[in-house]
């Protein structure tokens, strides 16, 4: 009688029985991927059932009634039977359920619970469902009975989940399990049973809430919410932007991370993207640009390759903006049909008032959303990055994760309260700590909590750690032994009362200090469970920078030298230079400072003839590191942002010279010096890899004037090989592939051996280590 030839065939109809058993399967659908199912749908009030050819499948002649064609079709009725059937051979995990030897408890009470509905909920509530509108005659008697024996089934249960306890069965507040699943398609319709409401019941009312809301929303409408939940999160916080192809922002999505807890308003974890879901993905996102609670989609179907593109986002102008006015508004989910009438009266029509009112007020469409679809192709083509462009991007990307992201709570018990209260809200309980980064408070003696965050956090200058770093030069009254833990010298940091510096000198900061808290049972048992990507090999020759081809990198070279007075003439020349000067910010600072005028006389056109330049400023500085490259010779093409953050990740407001908002971030302007066409447009260097980057770095801070490592990535990216050299370094500077200057490197070491011999030919009495290579 049934066609199809999916592993499951399942007869069912539109009663609170059938509706068990579909419920589980959709569940055990979300949860593993299968078991697939076919549905043959049978109608009661027509006796199909007791057809001779159903009474072969089951002599009860009821539904639901399952056949597992992957088990020699195996046969099975009764609602129970089927449930507890599914779970044996399908729930590996026992996910929605116990195990009945190591939870032989838990599976005993989950039991109980399920013959407590079957037994009693199903049959009293049909009992009621039929004297009150089916019998030929009028019975009070039987009504009453019945009605009264329904809440009395009901106040069973209300006991039961009064008992700090959200689901049946199952340890603390429970578990959602078939216990539940097999009661509340019952209290579903307890209209039809003659109750007209169950706030006599609140903790049944608003566990049966939610399991209605979860049991009726289908697998793609559960991947939905999910992604447009993950969708308002990237768009939002601009890790994406548009045009961008579905594909593309598919894999946006699932690198987002699992969805967040409740999510959903049942008991289960949301569902997931995977790449083979881009079909489905497409779907969702049409579905969204004909309405989205957060905004406006606009997407276009290619013609050529059937290929879908997000081309533009308008966030805060969509549905979510009718939700204050109209009634009874939410999320708007389907609902599956009920051919017995068993759906709640009065929602139909309440919700073709929603939608009137919503046709009513329909946001007005975008810009790029008004044009026609021929314009909206033009514009998709115009945005599209070049084929060079792509395969740079995909030839220079980073090759492993290095970001760790932090807990926002900070400390692990913090983490701990902020979840347990956000389970109370959602319907599973949350794990005990989510698996980011977490700190915990270093509680010295002298430490007075009560004070709050140190300012300077780890960089304060009373953390035994930040005196350990060799790139920490000694305060100027103690610079005659040498330079710190390289010159062999003694380290001398003031300290004081929080302020990294001021107060007494030697007084321990008694403001509070964090360390990394990390177990090893943390993320997994895992420090680092991410693996590295491997690149593709590319055969054509692009974007390998000057010299138009792979060289292999030499080791860090460096000159220990007097910048004011060195002959740069030695050098040659270079391709890329970056700068960190000294700028004199009339302060007393623990390293030396060049004047204005000093900056401008430095010799930086003799060491490039075409190339990029890059130097930082601060802020008093900014308009004289712009006036240092006019006066050198360059054009400012750009300006990078080094946003700062502390050892929190939160952003940095204070500083040791007193100007707060310089704290917040530095510049480092971006000059090239290069010769202008016909028309007067700069020539970029033809070997420049551009827009392969953003112009704004959010880093941690370190020592004070350290520049983050981030910087340097930038720069290699955009010029492969070629020359490359820092002016004002340290030791921590030196880099493979660059040359250093500082007066704070130690003894020469060069690896260039015509520049090895130009420095010794000029100063004959410098020692040169490092030698060919």
């Amino acid at each position: 009688m049934a066609t199809g030839n999916k592993p499951l065939l399942l007869y069912t109809g539109a009663t609170p029985n059938g509706h068990k058993v579909s419920v589980f399967l959709e569940e055990l659908k979300a949860a593993y991927g299968s078991p697939d199912y076919d549905v043959f749908s049978i109608n009661i009030s027509t006796n199909v059932q007791k057809e001779p050819w159903f009474i072969k499948l089951n002599p009860n002649g009821r539904i639901p009634t399952l056949v597992d064609r992957s088990r020699n079709n195996f046969v099975v009725f009764e609602t129970a039977a089927i449930l507890l059937y599914l779970q044996q051979h399908y729930d590996k995990e026992k996910k929605f359920g116990f195990d009945p030897v190591t939870q032989a408890d838990d599976y005993s009470v989950m039991l109980q619970w399920i013959f407590f509905a079957h037994g009693g909920v199903g049959p009293m509530q049909g009992q009621s469902h039929h004297f009150n509108r089916y019998a030929p005659e009028d019975i009070p008697y039987a009504k009453k009975r019945y009605i009264d024996e329904t809440k009395r089934l009901y106040g069973v249960l209300e006991i039961r989940l009064s008992q700090d306890r959200e689901w049946l069965a199952g340890p603390g507040r429970g578990t959602y399990s078939l216990a539940d699943i097999n009661v509340f398609p019952w209290v579903r319709i307890h209209k039809h049973a003659m109750v007209e409401t169950l706030d006599e019941w609140p903790n049944l009312k608003a566990a049966q809430h939610a399991l209605f809301i979860e049991a009726t929303m289908s697998v793609d409408e559960r991947l939905k919410l999910v992604a447009s939940s993950a969708l308002l999160s990237l768009f939002s916080s601009r890790k994406v932007t548009t045009p961008i192809t579905s594909f593309d922002l598919l894999t946006r999505v699932i690198a987002s991370g699992p969805p967040p807890a409740g999510l959903l308003p049942g008991p289960n974890a949301p569902p997931t993207f995977r790449l083979t879901d881009l079909a489905r993905f497409e779907a969702i996102l049409e579905n969204l640009s004909n309405g989205w609670d957060h905004g406006k989609i606009s997407v276009l179907r290619e013609m050529q390759d059937d290929g879908l593109t997000v081309m533009d986002v308008r966030l805060g102008s969509g549905d979510a903006q009718l939700g204050s006015s109209l009634p009874g508004h939410g999320r708007k989910r389907k609902r599956q049909v009920d051919e017995d009438a068993e759906s709640t009266a009065g929602d139909s029509e309440e919700q073709e008032k929603v939608e009137q009112a919503r046709e009513r007020v329909k946001p007005a469409p975008t810009t790029l959303a008004s044009l026609s679809k021929d314009l909206k192709e033009v514009y998709n083509i115009l945005q599209r990055s070049t084929a060079k462009g792509r395969l740079l991007a995909e030839q220079f990307r980073s090759v492993n994760g290095s970001f760790e992201p932090i807990c926002p709570h900070i400390t692990k018990d913090d983490c701990a309260k902020a979840r347990r209260l956000a389970s109370l809200d959602a319907a599973s309980a949350a794990p005990t700590i989510c698996d980011r980064i977490h700190f915990r408070p270093l509680l010295r003696p002298h430490t007075d909590p009560s004070l709050g965050h140190c300012s300077y956090l780890n960089t304060c200058y009373s953390e035994p750690t930040y005196a350990q770093s060799p790139s920490i030069p000694p305060l100027p009254s103690h610079r005659q032994i040498g330079y710190g833990m390289q010159g062999g010298g003694t380290v001398s940091l003031p300290s004081g009362l929080g302020a990294g510096g001021r107060g007494k000198e030697k007084a321990p900061c008694r403001y509070l200090h964090f360390e990394v808290d990390w177990d090893v049972t943390d993320g997994g048992g895992q420090p680092d469970s991410r693996s590295e990507v491997k690149k593709k090999p590319y055969k054509l020759g692009i974007g390998l920078g000057p010299t138009g081809k792979e060289t292999r990198v030499l080791p860090p070279q460096w000159i220990n030298c007097d910048l004011r007075r060195f002959d740069y003439s030695v050098l040659g020349k270079f391709h890329v230079i970056m700068a960190d000067p000294p700028w004199d910010i009339h302060m007393s600072l623990p390293y030396g400072t060049m004047t204005d005028d000093e900056m401008r006389a430095m010799p930086i056109p003799t060491l490039q003839d075409e190339g990029l330049l890059f130097l930082w400023v601060t802020g008093r500085a900014m308009e004289v590191g712009r006036e240092c490259l006019r006066v050198w010779g360059y054009t400012r093409v750009d300006e990078v942002v080094w946003v700062k953050t502390n050892q929190l990740q939160r952003v940095i407001r204070t500083g040791r010279t007193g100007h707060w908002l310089n704290h917040t971030k530095e510049h480092m302007l971006v000059g090239v010096k290069t010769v202008t066409d016909e028309a007067g447009n700069l020539k970029f260097p033809s070997w420049a890899n551009r827009g392969l980057d953003t112009d704004v770095i959010v880093s941690e801070v370190r020592e004070t004037s350290r520049k983050p490592d981030e910087v340097y990535g930038l720069i290699e990216r955009m010029c492969p090989g070629g020359r490359k050299i820092e002016i004002f370094g340290r030791r921590h500077n030196t880099r493979p592939g660059w040359l250093t200057l500082g007066n704070q490197l130690g003894p020469d070491q060069i690896f260039e051996e015509d520049l090895a011999a130009r420095i010794q030919a000029r100063y004959p009495e410098r020692p040169i280590h490092g030698g060919g290579f």
